[in-house]
Parts: structure tokens; C-alpha cells; sequence
């Protein structure tokens, strides 16, 4: 199976990075009370330190356990029962929010050349009993003016107050959108304009399958509350979808057409396969689409013809999508008790919840 190419030089610096995060966040001999090494070696030790409920639901536990070791990854000593049930109580509350409906505006961008046809969205936005507006290089229009156009009309979807979807599919770095060379700068300018009286985009869902993408939204989240002020404050955060998890490239199939893994399983599971639901909410995301992307790079084990496990067989061939929702004020200063930090707005404005 044809994949994209593995860019080692950015994988290296994305490691490095979010290495170096840890190691001036940790307090002294914070390795030995957290296994930071991997992300399923923690999850097997911190088992005896979740609730029975929770500790007994293997699948439940594997969907959070990313988000629970990258909270412990800058913030050792924070009780691990405490943050898997912060991170549930999230995901109870956002399943039901709406990403494709009635209502819900889409805007997509996708990537030139062997890039999926426009109708890959307007098709799915149909069928959802909503509307999209797609960018795509074609014809004589240059890259910069169709990222121009796209930008601006992220703007006018800030600037309003109804639900809209935006979705990019291409290429991605974990700080631009390669496809398009937006920087995460020109994103973030483009979803705070200087016209809007505060900075609200708890309307908004934005969907990234690309390589890096949960490293682009957080850098994305990051650059968001640094452009706030005093006067106009970051109200709310988006939520957002990213199709890879950090420090991950993202793969595909190549042929006439570039055709993403995630959003193949998006369409796949949510448009071909019948009966679709009434409505795509952030639910769908966290249940089978997240599913279906856990077997890549993975084989299942069966017990008396059930799932109990999955044995890793590719590393490389992993691609876990990874969901971040806006954390309200309240949020964040329960989830800076729990960690133990002196100031709130020094916690990230969204969380990712598995």
C-alpha cells in the first residue's frame, strides 16, 4: 500500500521538541513516578491508578490514555485517576456537538494537484442537509490566491455566530499548511480579525488530515492566546480534529487521486455505509472512526471470538486521529488544580480528549 512520504527531519524536531518540554516541565525524579517513555508502556502501569470503571474498559482506557500521558508528560506528579475522569467528563459533554448537519456551513481546502475533487465534500455536505464552499487550485489561479480566498472566508465564518465545519486536506507541517504554504501564524490571524469585538470561536470545527496536524493545533491553540489581549480576549477556542496524533506524518493511498486514510474512513464510515445518522457529531469521531483508524499499524487479538487487544505489528503505519475541545474558564481552573498549577490561563485553551 502506497503511503506519504516520512519527512525524518521535521519527525526529529517534532520528537525533540515536545522532549525538551518535558524535561524543563518535570520536577526532580518525576521519571520515576511516570513512565514518559512511551505512550503504551504508560498505559499498561498507570492501570492500578484508575477507577475500577475505567480500568476495567480496555478500549475506553486506550482512547485516553494519550491524553492523560501528555497532560503527566508536563506535569508528573498530577494524579492519574483525577485526569482520566477530567478528560471524561469532556468527552460526555462534547459528543454531541455537531460537525455536519443542518446549519453547519462547511468550508474546505484542499490540497492542488492530484488533491480529491471538491465533490468529495459538497457530496457529504449534501447528504447532510448543509452547504460547502471549496477551495482548490484549478485552472489559472495561483496557490497563494486560493489560500487568500480561503483565508477570508475563515474570517467571515469567525466573525458569525453559527456553527460552521472548516476542513483542510493536503499536506501539513507541524507550523503550516504546506499544501498552500499558510503559515499557523496566517491561520490564526485569519480566525482572530481585527474587527471582531472579542475572539468567540467555540461556533467553529476545524478538521485537519495532513501530516503533523495535532502538533499544527496545538501551535495553532498556542498562537491563538498569545495574539489575545486585555481588550479582545480569547473567548473560546475552537474545537478541532487532527487526523494524526503528535509527532506522526499522515498516510494515504496513492493513485489517479491522494486519498487520505482518515477522511477515506470518514467517508467510508459516515457517507457509503448505510443507514447514515441523522447527523455527524464529535461523537462519530471518538467511536468508529476512531475505530476503524486504530487497526492501521495494528493486528487484533481475539478471545472466544471477540476483540480483547490489538498486537502492534508497524509502528510507522500508525495514525491515530486525536480530538481537542475549548476549555471554558471553569475547565480550566479545575484542570490547573488538578495539575497543580498556580495560574489558569497558563493552561492551554483547548484539551485533547482521545
Amino acid at each position: 500500500m502506497p503511503v506519504r512520504r516520512l519527512v525524518w527531519p521535521m519527525l526529529v524536531l517534532c520528537l525533540l521538541t515536545w522532549s525538551l518540554r518535558g524535561q524543563a516541565a518535570d520536577p526532580p525524579g518525576a521519571a520515576e513516578s511516570v513512565p514518559v517513555e512511551t505512550i503504551e508502556r504508560f498505559a499498561e502501569q498507570a492501570r492500578a491508578a484508575l477507577p475500577p470503571s475505567l480500568a476495567s474498559d480496555q478500549k475506553l482506557w486506550r482512547q485516553i490514555a494519550p491524553s492523560v500521558f501528555w497532560l503527566l508528560h508536563d506535569h508528573a506528579n498530577a494524579p492519574v485517576g483525577d485526569l482520566a475522569e477530567f478528560v471524561l467528563g469532556l468527552r460526555d459533554r462534547a459528543k454531541g456537538r455537531i460537525v455536519l448537519g443542518p446549519g453547519v456551513d462547511v468550508v474546505a481546502l484542499l490540497d492542488p494537484a492530484r488533491g480529491l475533487d471538491p465533490k468529495q465534500i459538497t457530496t457529504l455536505a449534501e447528504a447532510y442537509g448543509t452547504a460547502a464552499a471549496v477551495a482548490k487550485q484549478e485552472g489559472s489561479q495561483s496557490r497563494q490566491e486560493v489560500g487568500d480566498d480561503f483565508l477570508a472566508a475563515v474570517s467571515q465564518r469567525a466573525l458569525a455566530t453559527s456553527p460552521a465545519t472548516i476542513i483542510v486536506l493536503g499536506h501539513g507541517l507541524p507550523l503550516e499548511i504546506q499544501s498552500y504554504g499558510i503559515p499557523v501564524a496566517r491561520l490564526a490571524e485569519a480566525l482572530m480579525p481585527a474587527d471582531a469585538t472579542s475572539h468567540d470561536l467555540s461556533h467553529l470545527t476545524l478538521i485537519f488530515d495532513d501530516c503533523y496536524s495535532a502538533d499544527f493545533c496545538l501551535a495553532l491553540t498556542d498562537e491563538l492566546q498569545k495574539r489575545a489581549t486585555a481588550a479582545k480576549p480569547l473567548v473560546s477556542a475552537p474545537a478541532m480534529i487532527a487526523g494524526t496524533s503528535r509527532c506522526r506524518v499522515g498516510h494515504a493511498d496513492v493513485g489517479a487521486k491522494f486519498v487520505p486514510h482518515f477522511w477515506a474512513e470518514v467517508i467510508e464510515l459516515l457517507y457509503i455505509r448505510t443507514p447514515r445518522p441523522q447527523v455527524i457529531a464529535l461523537g462519530d469521531f471518538l467511536g468508529r472512526v476512531d475505530n476503524a483508524m486504530y487497526g492501521y499499524g495494528r493486528r487484533p487479538v481475539f478471545s472466544s471470538g471477540r476483540i480483547s487487544g490489538y498486537q502492534l505489528i508497524n509502528p510507522e503505519m500508525v495514525q491515530d486521529p486525536v480530538i481537542f475541545v475549548p476549555l471554558t474558564a471553569e475547565d480550566r481552573k479545575a484542570l490547573a488544580e488538578i495539575l497543580g498549577a498556580e495560574d489558569p490561563a497558563r493552561v492551554r485553551a483547548v484539551l485533547d480528549i482521545g
